[in-house]
């Protein structure tokens, strides 16, 4: 029996998803780059440097000084590039330095990175240098002058941030963040009535975003006004009828204006969209109380309070904002600034590792996870994110590593413990996962999980029958479980055996998954064994349209043509399994494409 009984759907960041961030765009930060170090004393053009390379290689301007002094720039500002992207920053920060130094003019780009290299690093005072270099050549560009200003609130320096944010309103209205920010200065000087007539303006400019009704309604809850505020959280509540935060912002106002029944009907709404919601939970089971708890209630919501004195917290919401943007770039800058300023919040760290991951940089997410140390339950989501990580890049050891580390603190549970079984599979370690496994059979014989698990690593060691009995089981506690009930039908389907319970149990399986590519092809591998050729056809089609890299499925899909009376079409498949199925090692390569040939040769000629 092939072993591809189970086919396990790993998460995969899709390839634009690993590339577009950070390598893609190197192509138009060159671009950028030669323009400026074109730019010396006397402006030149791109095509003046391609001219004077071209003069440099006849050997009529071998001694230019000018020439060879950009070519070295450019190499450094390459190696640089390269130091960045293989997350080696300080010979990333040597090199943009080196850069730097052979340039006549600053350039934007190279000193933009070294301010958000030194930034990473917690060296404020170079990377505000960097930032007031970054901004000679193009003064009023929105993202430096955003990254300048917020090194200077970091430092402790807000006055002098504050024109920074007035520039920016003014040159590039359009720059949200600015709003909030200077806002947030105003209020921490103690001046309300600028703090709110700058979020008033926000409003005007972006009527129907939430979250500028949302920080005026703050604004207007710090200065006193609990009625304005009461009117703009609805309206943004009214834009966002999701968003949790609001929900909870306004019966933080229904407490302190006490409209119990107001602040007691929202609450019971939330709990009831979001009932993990600890917050809204807690202040529900006081109001429920009665009267007297109104305080109790109220002191649960204290910490949403609006733009407190810590500007660090509304940086962070605003990274937040940024990330459900997609705006990464954004939101990495406002992240590293709130942990320049405050390297505790652990919350901001988790969130930097996502945005880390999310423009493809894996090793720097995984550096920022595993700092997280002191809040259990996101010590937990951290060490498990940097597994995942790690297992996509093919790191086990270090992804079970990180697994353990977890049991070590006593932080593991059911699914770390199905997680850690899943990357001993990964390194072959199939008698110790079954060992673990059993050992956890005798605690909690009936526990679902742990039997499909198990059934899994026996399959893993030829004992199908085993595995089969250990799947029998799952569905015996759990009749909808579609992963097992698939096992039994492939399992079945490919011994030719109880072809109709095989047929029960696929059907049953995609019921409740229906356009899960591999419970499909199990469906037409029944057909094909059945001899339902054309049925076969249709269904593995579809299979292959889901999951077009899987060589199973394409080979069942080929095979399916052939008996259908379609070689033409089959060798065609069989032909693409050697350009698009998805092979893990060399050696499984060699023999997958001896096999696939094999069967083609079978064929009436082309």
């Amino acid at each position: 029996m092939k072993s591809c009984a189970i086919r396990y759907k790993s998460p995969r960041f899709s390839v634009r998803d690993i590339l577009s961030q950070p390598h893609i765009k190197e192509i138009a930060l060159l671009s950028l780059f030669l323009s400026l170090v074109a730019c010396s004393t006397t402006p030149r053009s791109i095509d003046s440097l391609d001219i004077d390379v071209k003069s440099q290689e006849t050997g009529n301007a071998v001694n230019d000084p000018d020439i060879q002094r950009r070519s070295e720039a450019l190499h450094y500002f390459l190696l640089g590039q390269l130091s960045y992207i293989n997350e080696d920053y300080n010979t990333a920060i040597d090199n943009f330095s080196r850069a730097s130094d052979l340039t006549d003019v600053p350039a934007p780009l190279i000193h933009t990175k070294l301010a958000e290299l030194y930034l990473k690093q917690g060296d404020l005072e170079k990377a505000l240098a960097e930032s007031e270099l970054a901004l000679i050549q193009d003064p009023g560009l929105a993202y430096n002058l955003l990254l300048k200003a917020g090194i200077l609130e970091a430092l402790g320096k807000g006055n002098e941030a504050e024109p920074l944010y007035q520039k920016i309103i003014q040159t590039k209205p359009d720059t949200f963040d600015a709003y909030v920010y200077l806002s947030a200065l105003y209020q921490r000087s103690g001046d309300q009535k600028k703090s709110v007539e700058t979020l008033r303006a926000l409003v005007k400019r972006a009527p129907k975003e939430s979250f500028s009704f949302f920080y005026l309604a703050q604004a207007l809850e710090n200065s006193g006004d609990l009625r304005g505020a009461d009117i703009e959280f609805e309206k943004a509540h009214v834009l966002d009828p999701a968003n949790v935060n609001i929900a909870l912002a306004r019966v933080r106002v229904f407490l302190k204006l006490q409209k119990r029944a107001e602040a007691l009907a929202l609450c019971q709404k939330i709990v009831e969209q979001s009932p993990e919601n600890q917050a809204a939970r807690k202040v529900l089971g006081h109001l429920l109380l009665g009267e007297n708890r109104l305080e109790d209630a109220l002191g649960h919501l204290s910490a949403l309070e609006g733009l407190e004195g810590d500007p660090t917290d509304t940086r962070y919401k605003i990274a937040l904002i940024q990330i459900e943007r997609k705006n990464l770039h954004e939101a990495e800058r406002e992240l590293m600034l709130v942990l320049a300023q405050k390297p505790e919040h652990e919350q901001a760290r988790y969130y930097l590792a996502t945005v880390y991951s999310g423009s493809g940089r894996r090793r720097e997410a995984i550096e920022e996870l595993i700092k997280i140390e002191n809040d259990r339950a996101l010590v937990a989501k951290a060490r498990t994110y940097a597994a995942f990580l790690l297992r996509q890049e093919g790191s086990y050891e270090e992804a079970e590593g990180q697994i353990r580390y977890l049991f070590e603190k006593d932080l593991g549970d059911k699914t770390t413990f199905s997680y850690l079984v899943l990357i001993l599979r990964d390194q072959g370690k199939y008698s110790e996962a079954e060992d673990m496994l059993r050992d956890a059979l005798d605690d909690d014989p009936k526990n679902e999980g742990f039997l499909f698990n198990l059934g899994l690593v026996l399959d893993d060691l030829k004992e199908q029958q085993e595995a089969l009995e250990m799947m029998e089981q799952v569905i015996a506690i759990n009749p909808r479980n579609s992963e097992a009930l698939n096992y039994i039908a492939y399992y079945l389907a490919d011994k030719g055996e109880s072809l109709e319970k095989a047929h029960q149990y696929s059907t049953q399986a995609l019921q409740i998954k229906p356009k899960d590519g591999y419970f499909l092809d199990t469906l037409g591998w029944i057909y094909f064994k059945q001899g339902k050729f054309l049925d076969a056809v249709q269904v593995l089609a579809d299979a292959a349209q889901l999951i077009p890299d899987d060589a199973v499925i394409l080979e069942h899909y080929a095979d399916a043509l052939f008996k259908s009376g379609d070689p033409k079409r089959a060798r065609e498949i069989y032909e693409s399994i050697f350009t698009k199925a998805k092979v893990e090692s060399d050696d499984q390569r060699k023999k997958l494409y001896k096999h696939i040939e094999k069967k083609i040769s079978r064929l009436p000629p082309a």
